[in-house]
Protein backbone atom coordinates (compact mmCIF):
# COMPACT_ATOMS: atom_id res chain seq x y z
CA UNK A 1 0.00 0.00 0.00
CA UNK A 2 2.61 2.20 0.65
CA UNK A 3 4.30 1.78 -2.92
CA UNK A 4 1.31 2.51 -4.34
CA UNK A 5 0.84 5.83 -2.23
CA UNK A 6 4.12 6.31 -3.25
CA UNK A 7 3.51 5.87 -6.88
CA UNK A 8 0.32 7.95 -6.09
CA UNK A 9 2.16 11.17 -4.80
CA UNK A 10 4.81 10.52 -7.71
CA UNK A 11 2.43 11.20 -10.20
CA UNK A 12 0.98 13.96 -8.76
CA UNK A 13 4.09 15.55 -8.83
CA UNK A 14 4.84 14.60 -12.33
CA UNK A 15 0.90 16.22 -12.80
CA UNK A 16 1.92 19.26 -10.94
CA UNK A 17 5.52 19.77 -13.09
CA UNK A 18 3.51 19.01 -16.26
CA UNK A 19 0.83 21.83 -15.56
CA UNK A 20 3.45 24.27 -14.47
CA UNK A 21 5.39 23.42 -18.03
CA UNK A 22 2.25 23.61 -19.75
CA UNK A 23 1.28 26.98 -17.96
CA UNK A 24 5.28 28.00 -18.22
CA UNK A 25 4.10 27.35 -22.38
CA UNK A 26 1.50 29.40 -22.22
CA UNK A 27 2.75 32.29 -21.01
CA UNK A 28 5.98 31.45 -23.25
CA UNK A 29 3.28 31.79 -26.41
CA UNK A 30 1.43 34.50 -25.26
CA UNK A 31 4.71 36.57 -25.18
CA UNK A 32 5.42 35.49 -28.87
CA UNK A 33 2.10 36.44 -30.22
CA UNK A 34 2.47 39.93 -28.34
CA UNK A 35 5.92 40.10 -29.89
CA UNK A 36 4.23 39.12 -33.38
CA UNK A 37 1.90 41.45 -33.07
CA UNK A 38 4.40 44.10 -32.44
CA UNK A 39 6.53 43.19 -35.31
CA UNK A 40 3.83 43.24 -37.89
CA UNK A 41 3.06 46.68 -36.52
CA UNK A 42 6.35 47.55 -37.04
CA UNK A 43 6.60 46.11 -40.70
CA UNK A 44 3.07 47.82 -41.20
CA UNK A 45 4.84 51.32 -39.87
CA UNK A 46 8.13 50.79 -41.99
CA UNK A 47 6.00 49.82 -45.23
CA UNK A 48 4.46 53.22 -45.11
CA UNK A 49 7.74 54.70 -44.35
CA UNK A 50 9.10 53.44 -47.48
CA UNK A 51 5.82 54.23 -49.39
CA UNK A 52 6.29 57.60 -49.06
CA UNK A 53 9.81 57.87 -49.33
CA UNK A 54 9.47 55.92 -52.53
CA UNK A 55 6.73 58.99 -53.56
CA UNK A 56 8.78 61.82 -52.45
CA UNK A 57 11.74 60.59 -54.41
CA UNK A 58 8.89 59.88 -57.75
CA UNK A 59 7.96 63.43 -56.52
CA UNK A 60 11.50 64.72 -56.83
CA UNK A 61 12.12 63.61 -59.99
CA UNK A 62 8.75 64.62 -61.51
CA UNK A 63 9.83 68.33 -59.90
CA UNK A 64 13.68 68.00 -61.29
CA UNK A 65 12.85 66.73 -64.78
CA UNK A 66 10.10 70.06 -65.08
CA UNK A 67 13.06 72.38 -63.83
CA UNK A 68 15.63 70.66 -66.58
CA UNK A 69 12.43 71.10 -69.25
CA UNK A 70 12.13 75.04 -67.70
CA UNK A 71 15.72 75.14 -68.04
CA UNK A 72 15.74 73.87 -71.37
CA UNK A 73 13.21 76.19 -72.82
CA UNK A 74 15.16 79.30 -71.00
CA UNK A 75 18.38 78.55 -72.27
CA UNK A 76 16.64 78.34 -75.95
CA UNK A 77 15.09 81.55 -75.22
CA UNK A 78 18.45 83.43 -74.32
CA UNK A 79 19.98 81.33 -77.75
CA UNK A 80 17.25 83.13 -79.64
CA UNK A 81 17.78 86.60 -77.71
CA UNK A 82 21.53 86.00 -78.42
CA UNK A 83 20.77 85.92 -82.12
CA UNK A 84 18.44 88.51 -81.98
CA UNK A 85 20.87 90.76 -80.36
CA UNK A 86 23.49 90.00 -83.06
CA UNK A 87 21.12 90.79 -85.43
CA UNK A 88 20.45 94.30 -84.60
CA UNK A 89 23.96 95.35 -83.67
CA UNK A 90 24.58 93.76 -87.48
CA UNK A 91 21.74 96.05 -88.65
CA UNK A 92 23.14 98.81 -86.37
CA UNK A 93 26.42 98.62 -88.18
CA UNK A 94 25.27 98.58 -91.17
CA UNK A 95 23.27 101.62 -90.46
CA UNK A 96 25.90 103.51 -88.65
CA UNK A 97 28.19 103.00 -91.92
CA UNK A 98 25.53 104.17 -94.42
CA UNK A 99 25.09 106.86 -91.90
CA UNK A 100 28.98 107.86 -91.96
CA UNK A 101 29.38 107.12 -95.53
CA UNK A 102 27.01 109.58 -96.15
CA UNK A 103 28.27 112.09 -93.68
CA UNK A 104 31.93 111.69 -96.11
CA UNK A 105 29.70 112.49 -98.96
CA UNK A 106 28.18 115.41 -97.48
CA UNK A 107 31.33 116.89 -96.36
CA UNK A 108 33.47 115.99 -99.84
CA UNK A 109 30.40 117.64 -101.24
CA UNK A 110 30.88 120.74 -99.62
CA UNK A 111 34.15 120.95 -99.59
CA UNK A 112 34.07 121.33 -103.60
Amino acid sequence: MEALTQVSGEAREERQQLFETVQSHDRILESNARAAERQERLIESNARVIQALANAVAEAGEERRQLFQRMDQRQEEIRRLQEETRGLQTENRRILDILLNQQEREDDATDD
